[in-house]
């Protein structure tokens, strides 16, 4: 299906909603790929940003929540639970000097 924003979504429908396995295809070059239910993004699934950034883990209702780990174009990473599309408890690393931190709950930028 195309959308009018030239957003694409290649996957499973029930009721004219996107559930089950499916690829949305973002207009500005993101892909996820993965489970949904009630049109928005639940279960384990992959996005991948234009930019080179990774985020494979868990979703509910459109936002990270669960597992996941985001891997950042730099090499930098942060792997751990998330809540509401924030990062919670887990280990972030920074490429550039091998150190890893625990961190808490920060706000990051939602796709």
């Amino acid at each position: 299906m195309l959308y009018s924003k030239g957003d694409r979504f290649e996957g499973e429908f029930v009721d004219g909603k996107r559930s089950g396995q499916g690829t949305y295809t973002f207009a500005c070059g993101d892909v996820y790929t993965g489970s949904w239910r009630g049109d928005m993004r639940n279960g384990g699934g992959i996005l991948r940003h234009a930019n080179g950034d990774v985020y494979n883990g868990e979703w509910r209702d459109d936002m990270r929540c669960g597992t996941g780990a985001l891997h950042f174009c730099d090499g930098s990473s942060f792997i751990g639970n998330w809540i509401d599309d924030s990062y919670g408890q887990g280990t972030f690393s920074d490429a550039t000097s091998a150190t890893k931190d625990v961190v808490g709950l920060t706000s990051i930028q939602k796709s």
